[in-house]
């Protein structure tokens, strides 16, 4: 039970992509009014813990360690994941249909920007299966459906600018920052993102990408130190509430973002111009106050 909140930095980005480095984003929104906005609507989170990683399929792997069942998720994104491709896989594109699936959640209410939701373009490619019914006359101009996953589940979808959760808190708040769906060059949107999600969350979890800090011998090293460091770790991930130990963990990421991000071009584009060098040190924001690691809420 409970309400989630997940956030993928992509919804600040505009067009959206399939994780196509060829094709030029612009940020429409800034972290500051998506933040706000959640507020406005009502939905708060504050000491409430935070998780954050690359591959947004983490979120999947947070809610189960979370112990969830039939929660409400509020899915702020500019793609469902909720997409039934390679369905024996949980990926960065299935992840919300298979913790529907497996019972994680009972709602899903996808908070998409206001120039996707009018272009029609999601109904075309983001809702198999599901069998909506619109309420576009109406002030709220909401879609709202339900889907067979071996249950019945209630989707939403809903402009961001017609969001409305009142006085609501989220029990959990995940961040994506999804390297391969934004561009390089609003990587300080990204990173200011996760400072205003950290700012309001009782304590930070980082989860890295399990293969790539296996394989990159430098993310391994990075990510041992980390862990050495923070001396508080839960499942796949580190959390902490110091704000050296902030600093470690955010240093981290950014990393690993960046490695992520180069290698998906290097595939996507090979032979293509180097990638942009990476953007330069960052300070974090005021850690969080209370907490030693992401373990579920007694």
């Amino acid at each position: 039970m409970g309400v989630y909140l997940d956030i993928d930095a992509d919804f600040m980005f505009r067009p959206r992509t399939s994780g196509n480095p060829r094709v030029r984003q612009d940020c429409w929104t800034t972290p500051g009014e998506v933040v706000d906005g959640l507020e406005k609507a009502g939905l708060g989170w504050d000491e409430s813990p935070a998780a954050v990683f690359t591959d947004h399929k983490e979120a999947y792997f947070v809610w189960k360690e979370w112990g969830a069942h039939s929660a409400t998720l509020v899915h702020m994104d500019v793609h469902s994941d909720f997409y039934d491709t390679f369905p024996w896989l949980v990926h960065c594109g299935n992840f919300v249909r298979k913790a529907a699936e497996d019972g994680l959640v009972s709602k899903v209410v996808w908070v998409v920007p206001r120039w996707l939701y009018d272009s029609d373009e999601w109904e075309r490619w983001d809702t198999p299966g599901v069998r909506l019914q619109r309420h576009r006359k109406t002030l709220s101009y909401h879609e709202k459906g339900r889907c067979c996953a071996g249950h019945e589940v209630e989707v939403e979808i809903v402009p961001h600018d017609r969001f409305l959760m009142p006085n609501c808190r989220a029990a959990l708040v995940t961040v994506a920052t999804s390297p391969a769906f934004v561009p390089a060059e609003g990587l300080l949107q990204v990173r200011e993102l996760v400072d205003c999600v950290a700012e309001r969350c009782s304590r930070l979890a980082v989860r890295p990408h399990i293969p790539m800090s296996i394989d990159d011998p430098a993310l391994r090293r990075l990510w041992l130190d980390v862990r050495r460091g923070d001396g508080a770790t839960t499942g796949r991930g580190a959390a902490t509430s110091g704000a050296a130990a902030a600093h470690r963990l955010l240093s981290y990421l950014w990393v690993e973002h960046d490695v992520v991000r180069r290698r998906h071009n290097e595939t996507r584009t090979p032979g293509g111009p180097p990638a942009p060098a990476p953007a330069p040190a960052h300070t974090p924001a005021p850690a969080p106050t209370s907490g030693a690691g992401l373990g579920r809420a007694s």
